[in-house]
């Protein structure tokens, strides 16, 4: 990392960190009321239900592939709050809301069993 690198991470990571901080508390909030799904980064979603979230391993695919998301149902789902992992009935609900998730917002996607490379 360059010296340049370093110090805007120093000047500007405190100040968006107390942003991404609210956003997620209120995300936490809302989760009450209903379920929240989002992009999280490149590979993955989170899936926000009755205060607490997992990350949900979705690859994006580019390229002349058929499937522009591959969902990966092999990977072991934890809850952040206590580490705990999905229950079976947990997991099938979640990945019901993650498959209507990207239904609506028109992304051609599969599951797969496998973990991600």
């Amino acid at each position: 990392m360059t010296t340049g690198q370093k110090v805007w991470r120093a000047v500007v990571e405190p100040v968006f960190h107390g942003v991404f901080s609210l956003v997620e508390k209120r995300r936490l909030r809302q989760s009450f009321a209903r379920i929240i799904i989002l992009g999280y980064g490149r590979d993955s979603l989170r899936y926000y239900e009755n205060g607490r979230w997992v990350t949900v391993e979705a690859e994006l695919m580019c390229g002349p592939a058929d499937v522009d998301r591959v969902v990966y149902r092999g990977c072991p789902l934890k809850w952040n709050d206590a580490r705990e992992l999905l229950t079976p009935d947990e997991r099938e609900k979640l990945f019901q809301k993650v498959g209507e998730y990207l239904d609506e917002a028109k992304i051609k996607w599969k599951f797969s069993d496998a973990g991600p490379s």
